[in-house]
């Protein structure tokens, strides 16, 4: 609602629920090259003639990229690392532990060694380093999510494609992993969105030449207070790629959520 809000009815007193004057001038403004600054009053009337910026689209372009990058390399190192653990037990029984162990820790408390490094090794404001960042601080998501779906598929399964000529690794590609499309879209959805929703990370280790929705989110001030109305219409939009993609892959989804679920087990 407040996205089709006019300025005046933002923080109005009392509550306005419902607009009066639907209005997609927040849109507009939002997707222009208009400064914030400026904002005051133009709500109110065609004052000024806003044109489209395609940098106005930087921080979706961005905060998709990133993402999706950063999602495909963590399930990729994920199952990987799932597989072996659940089939061959690496690292023995305590492994898949102290890989959470890695997660449990908030991201304040290591964020701060990281932006030295990545300073010393150039990565700050970098696509390379910002996609490292997500997929290390995402994998051990992405490890024990497909470690159990991997624990789910008995292991006769495997047994039964080396009977049949395959190489450890064609047994994992041809054998395992089409049982578990659905585990493997629920993992990827579940990565993709702590990317996309990331802040923290993503403000201390860009400066400028990158942005994300999160950050260009905060930034929606003006000289008089918080651009509410622009700040919702980018909520709004940063809805529909996650909306898109839960959309495309909802039929593994119900699969994903209750693969494992075998009767008597």
């Amino acid at each position: 609602m407040t996205s089709i809000k006019p300025q005046s009815e933002w923080v109005s007193v009392p509550i306005v629920w419902v607009p009066s004057s639907p209005t997609v001038f927040n849109y507009v403004y939002l997707l222009s090259s208009f400064g914030g600054a400026y904002f005051t009053n133009l709500s109110n009337g065609p004052a000024v003639q806003l044109a489209f910026s395609p940098q106005s689209l930087k921080p979706f372009a961005d905060s998709l990229f990133l993402s999706t990058v950063s999602a495909v390399a963590a399930i990729i190192l994920g199952i990987f690392a799932a597989y072996s653990m659940s089939r061959y037990k690496t690292g023995g029984a305590s492994m898949p532990f102290f890989v959470l162990m890695f997660r449990m820790f908030p991201p304040v408390a290591v964020i701060v060694p990281i932006v030295i490094m990545y300073s010393t090794f150039r990565l700050v404001d970098t696509y390379p380093g910002l996609i490292i960042a997500y997929t290390g601080f995402t994998l051990p998501f992405a490890v024990w999510f497909m470690k159990g779906f991997f624990d789910a598929v008995p292991k006769e399964i495997d047994e039964a494609a080396r009977v049949d000529g395959c190489k450890p690794f064609q047994v994992l590609l041809k054998a395992v992993l089409p049982l578990i499309k659905g585990g493997v879209a629920v993992t990827a959805l579940f990565l993709f969105i702590l990317n996309w929703s990331d802040f923290q990370i993503a403000l201390l280790l860009t400066s400028g030449s990158i942005i994300t929705i999160p950050v260009s989110l905060s930034e929606r001030t003006a000289l008089y207070g918080q651009l509410y109305g622009p700040m919702a219409a980018m909520g709004m939009i940063a809805l529909v790629p996650v909306l898109i993609f839960g959309i495309l892959i909802q039929k593994y989804l119900v699969r994903g959520f209750t693969l494992g679920a075998f009767k008597g087990t």
